[in-house]
């Protein structure tokens, strides 16, 4: 088990006991702590018996319950990885257990021992770790992250770097050329403008990407406040990712310019789709974005049959319809002769509804006390974009290679993704703890420092030399 753990399988027999040999068997009492929250703390840790919660301390200093681990499960593995962050949550073992604890520092010396075991670490283990702070920052509400399934996640990891920033160290600076995007996955950072400070944002966070979809100067200088930890994508992988995906453009054309918003981008944001129905309800409007809504997740396999669909909407006067479209659909729908007829025999309807909802409920939106409301929940986004654009039509929608799937091409319409309710099963641990030396044997760099593969490089990587000398 601590092979698969720690990425290090097809092991020899030699190298199995070696590494056996580093392992310690250590014992809890039910409420006692294995490691602390902001402790500089060391190992992973893999649960043989018992029960163990990860706790995060609340605002009124209580302990809050982020998840629970039984036996075979591991939890602390970046702390193999990283020196230079204290542990961001505590683990407590919740009735009495086992664990087997893992050192950092032992790792490290097994691996210069074992070249086959350092390159497994290289082609696994830090893949891993990266999928896995991935999906934790989609429960901090990452909105980009919304929707992804594992394979994403895995994608995603084999393009990103994981970075650490010491304390006030520049990550970008206000009018330099742009070329990497930004996740936050631990720490916090403020935002200057002018040399003046105008925001902060701590995980969950991420910025650079309006300088890479515009090809433009940095509009801000982002400086670390605290030791942090970022996911990290270059431009090129950058758009291979993100740039044709429905939920990152709903979200990157909000920060840029939301009154340009579509809307479609307004059904792929929560936030604003939630405001745009509350003010549908008080117009006595809000069936026709409901029947989008229903379509769009009927056409994804949501639940839903296209009768239900066809009693709600089409059989009698809930749905705003043209007596062309809508006698048209229901003619359609006697003759459809199987599913995949079905997935088509709402397009003519959604087509003329959209154009509907775009020419006259929208721009009233866009007026409304519920859009100024969802402006606000913007505004820490907008200060690395300068704000939102006076002028309609400012954000270029070629850069995502693509105009509008439902406004620009009438039927071609992509269905909304549905977000993978398993994705809280997946083994999310504490990934975002730290290694940290408990002595002085580590020096403490004071820059920036990548945390990706060249870690593993011991002669050009000083802070980890000295470990293993």
């Amino acid at each position: 088990m601590i092979c698969l753990c720690i990425g290090v399988s097809n092991l020899s027999k030699e190298h199995e006991i070696l590494l056996a040999s580093l392992l310690r068997f250590q014992s809890y009492k039910a409420g006692d702590f294995i490691y602390k929250e902001n402790e500089f703390s060391t190992g992973l840790f893999v649960l043989v018996r018992g029960c163990v919660g990860i706790y995060k301390e609340g605002s009124d200093k209580s302990q809050k319950l982020i998840c629970k681990f039984l036996p075979g499960t591991y939890f602390g593995e970046l702390s193999l990885l990283t020196s230079y962050i204290p542990r961001t949550s505590s683990a407590i073992s919740i009735e009495p257990s086992v664990v087997l604890k893992l050192e950092g520092t032992d790792f490290l010396k097994f691996l210069k021992l074992c070249p086959e075991a350092r390159q497994a670490w290289r082609e696994s283990f830090q893949k891993n770790v990266i999928v896995r702070i991935t999906a934790q920052l989609e429960r901090f509400n990452a909105p980009f992250l919304r929707g992804f399934t594992r394979e994403d996640y895995e994608s995603l990891a084999q393009v990103t770097q994981l970075e650490y920033f010491a304390p006030h160290y520049e990550v970008v600076k206000e009018n330099t050329d742009a070329t990497k995007f930004y996740m936050i996955a631990f720490g916090e950072v403020n935002v200057f403008v002018n040399n003046e400070k105008v925001g902060e944002m701590g995980e969950g966070h991420y910025f650079g990407e309006i300088g890479l979809l515009h090809e433009s100067k940095r509009t801000a200088t982002v400086r670390t406040k605290t030791p942090c930890v970022m996911l990290t994508c270059n431009k090129y992988n950058f758009s291979k990712l993100f740039a044709k995906n429905p939920l990152l453009e709903a979200e990157f054309r909000s920060r840029l310019d939301p009154y340009s918003l579509s809307v479609e981008n307004i059904i792929y944001h929560p936030k604003a789709l939630k405001c745009f129905m509350e003010f549908l309800k008080e117009e006595f409007s809000a069936e026709n974005l409901s029947f989008v809504i229903d379509v769009l997740d009927f056409k994804a396999g949501g639940v839903g049959s296209a009768k239900e669909l066809i009693e709600k909407y089409f059989k009698g006067d809930a749905l705003n319809l043209s007596d062309q479209c809508r006698m048209g659909t229901l003619k359609a729908y006697k003759q459809v002769t199987g599913k995949e007829d079905c997935l088509e025999l709402f397009d003519e309807a959604l087509k003329e509804v959209m154009m509907l909802i775009g020419t006259d409920s929208l721009n009233r939106f866009k007026s409304s006390p519920q859009f100024t409301r969802f402006l606000t929940t913007l505004q820490t986004y907008t200060i690395l974009g300068g704000g939102p654009s006076t002028r309609r039509g400012r954000f270029n929608y070629d850069s995502f290679g693509k105009k509008s799937a439902l406004l620009g091409r009438g039927t071609n319409i992509r269905p909304r993704e549905h977000i993978p309710t398993q994705l809280a099963n997946t083994a999310i641990k504490d990934e975002r703890t730290a290694l940290s030396s408990v002595g002085s044997e580590i020096p403490r760099v004071t820059d920036r420092r990548s945390v990706d593969l060249q870690f593993m490089e011991f002669d050009s990587t000083p802070s980890f030399t000295s470990q293993l000398s």
